[in-house]
């Protein structure tokens, strides 16, 4: 009968959608460790979802020995659309993240193990940027351009960390 290896194949399916992280795969794009070496800022991607997919980027603080855990209590910055982020240390306790103003960020923390987290908003990717990022980018001056989008109107859906300090 044909209905058990169909019957097992939604079990798995089921199962995967109830523990939604064990089914995604994350992928470190860059890694920045803090000038005194003892923190490091991760920007990567989960992705997920089966058929349909989701990407989803998110940027990280950890201690420079802890192993990555996509969705560990260092997370600083979630978002999707993105395509890319800059990352650069200003000090040990400063960190500026640079992200494109098409991104749609879902979180944003201002701060994470005493580290102050600097936001900027670009108009243009950055030319050593990843293809989607730039697409984003060009997509949005043309819509600008074009007159469909206000060029000084924040378009992203931002909010906040549930607590400050993590």
């Amino acid at each position: 009968m044909k209905t058990a290896p169909t019957l097992a194949l939604l079990a798995t399916a089921a199962a995967c959608l109830l523990v939604a992280p064990a089914c995604s795969e994350a992928i470190v794009q860059h890694e920045v460790p803090s000038p005194d070496g003892l923190l490091v800022a991760r920007y990567f991607q989960v992705s997920g979802g089966g058929a349909a997919g989701t990407v989803d980027e998110y940027i990280s603080i950890d201690s420079t020995d802890s192993v990555l855990d996509p969705f560990g209590n260092g997370t600083v910055l979630l978002m999707s659309k993105g395509g890319d982020a800059e990352l650069t240390w200003v000090d040990n306790r400063r960190l500026k993240v640079e992200i494109g103003e098409w991104t749609n960020v879902k979180r944003q923390c201002p701060l994470a193990h005493g580290v102050r987290i600097e936001y900027s908003i670009l108009s243009e990717a950055r030319p050593s940027w990843s293809t989607s990022a730039r697409d984003r980018s060009a997509a949005l001056a043309k819509a600008k351009q074009r007159g469909e989008v206000d060029a000084g109107t924040d378009h992203r859906r931002i909010a906040e960390c549930l607590t400050a300090e993590r």
